[in-house]
């Protein structure tokens, strides 16, 4: 079965298969994968990518990184490949060890949303989310600086400043 797919926004549906358990509507409690499913991910080009589960809550008070740490990461469609950069660079992070060390609903494999992930969270999640501020992406701006969104809004912030992140967590199609 093919998705419903938004070209703006990157968000698809589908009611298909996967693993023989049904995949919900979009915005729907996926209990069997821990948290609220966002929809499919998609390439620039078009593929499809991941299917993608966001956590129900936030963690809160947490930094990218400071300016010394040297890491700058640009993927904006791959939170997953920063997240394993930030702890490869042993980056000074808050954020990185505390989600890779989370885990929550059964699944240790949550990660910091690159920022394509992280607006696509904010385009289902919306309200949830919206009057909790700005919540760092898994991508870097430069090595003082990385990116942080709010409802329809994008920053660049300093890496040391506290702010909130969602986890989420992927699952192949």
């Amino acid at each position: 079965m093919n998705p419903i797919c938004n070209s703006d926004t990157n968000i698809c549906s589908s009611r298909e298969s996967l693993n023989n358990q049904d995949v919900p509507p979009v915005g729907a409690n996926w209990r069997a994968q821990g948290g609220i499913y966002l929809g499919v991910l998609f390439a620039h080009d078009g593929r499809p990518l991941w299917h993608l589960v966001s956590s129900e809550t936030d963690i809160r008070d947490v930094t990218w990184g400071t300016s010394d740490s040297q890491v700058t990461i640009a993927e904006v469609l791959d939170g997953q490949a920063n997240m394993r950069a930030l702890v490869d660079k042993q980056a000074n992070t808050s954020m990185g060890p505390h989600v890779q060390s989370l885990t929550w609903q059964g699944f240790s494999d949550w990660y910091i949303g690159a920022q394509e992930e992280v607006m696509l969270q904010f385009e289902v999640l919306g309200r949830k989310m919206m009057h909790q501020g700005c919540y760092w992406t898994s991508t870097s701006y430069s090595s003082a600086s990385a990116l942080c969104m709010g409802y329809r809004t994008t920053q660049i912030s300093a890496k040391g400043l506290l702010k909130r992140v969602r986890p989420m967590r992927r699952v192949a199609i």
